[in-house]
């Protein structure tokens, strides 16, 4: 075990991390920044909306994939207080993101950390999700990312 701090990179084999602090209550989550290669995917759940250090650490990055959670999956106001995301909240943080140059229209996003309590079934969550461009995660799931531009 070793103990990780918060936008302190650190290698795990061929891997690069950067730990990244999310908004999950003090000293309870990281998100992060795994690199390989020409790859660099985020990996963001008990994320809540991140904090304006989280941002600035992320704004340098190109994402070739994302993976978030959407723990309230279902219609409702963005949340930048809770801590975790709920779709309209995925969906801000995914323009943002977008706005920032940290991915495009093309980059891959799934969710996980997916509650019950959005009050939608699976194929709704669907529904919702793929006009955003959003891919709902299920078991089994493998996810293809996006070749570098």
């Amino acid at each position: 075990w070793h103990s990780v701090t918060p936008f302190e990179p650190f290698a795990v084999g061929a891997l690069q991390v950067v730990p990244l602090l999310a908004n999950h209550g003090p000293g309870t989550a990281l998100n992060y920044i795994v690199q390989h290669l020409d790859e660099t995917v985020l990996l963001a759940w008990d994320t809540g909306y991140w904090g304006q250090e989280t941002w600035e650490a992320v704004a340098d990055f190109r994402f070739t994939g994302v993976i978030s959670e959407c723990t309230i999956f279902g219609p409702g106001p963005v949340e930048r207080d809770s801590r975790h995301l709920n779709f309209a909240t995925l969906v801000d943080m995914k323009q943002r993101l977008t706005q920032m140059r940290c991915i495009d229209d093309q980059t891959p996003w799934a969710t996980l950390h997916i509650g019950d309590n959005g009050g939608l079934t699976y194929d709704e969550q669907v529904e919702l999700a793929t006009p955003h461009g959003v891919t709902v995660g299920y078991d089994g799931m493998s996810f293809a990312l996006q070749a570098p531009a």
